[in-house]
């Protein structure tokens, strides 16, 4: 079947400088593990929960009607359908995914302007984090912990700061 533990996992970091300029990126990336996606018990389910599992199906998605049917979810009946919602491995999904988790943006500003300004050091800088997430995971966010479960978890934020360092 499959394993949460992932079979590569890694990162990229790179620093680029042009004079004043420097830029830095950090990405990293998981591949060849499961996601047991929980929270699709829930709302991908058999119509067990009439008040908010009705949820359109993906693209190349089915639901089983009549026997001999090759489907991809089972028939939605209102209040359930035989536990159908119940732990499957219909709710494994691939688990992979590859962030941007990292870019910084600095400029240093020249050695005479920091002498007119009274520094020794002058930096002024755009970083952001968690810029950019590929993934194929249905839910909000792919890394998970050692139990390879997903729930309903918060994705990890993007943020966006903006900096000045000074030296004296």
């Amino acid at each position: 079947m499959g394993t949460s533990s992932p079979k590569y996992s890694g990162g990229w970091q790179n620093a680029l400088r042009y004079k004043d300029l420097s830029l830095s990126a950090s990405l990293n990336y998981v591949s060849g593990n499961l996601i047991y996606h929980s929270g699709r018990e829930t709302f991908d389910s058999d119509g067990a929960f009439i008040d908010y599992d009705y949820m359109r199906l993906p693209a190349g998605s089915s639901r089983w009607t009549k026997p001999g049917d090759q489907a991809t979810h089972p028939r939605a009946v209102i209040g359930g359908n035989r536990n159908a919602n119940r732990p499957s491995s219909r709710y494994l999904e691939d688990g992979g995914f590859a962030r941007l988790t990292n870019v910084t943006l600095a400029y240093t500003l020249p050695q005479a302007l920091r002498q007119r300004i009274g520094t020794s050091s002058a930096r002024i800088y755009a970083t952001g984090d968690n810029l950019f997430t590929r993934t194929d995971f249905s839910g909000i966010e792919p890394q998970v912990g050692l139990s390879g479960t997903a729930g309903a978890p918060f994705p990890l934020p993007r943020k966006f700061l903006l900096g000045l360092d000074l030296g004296f």
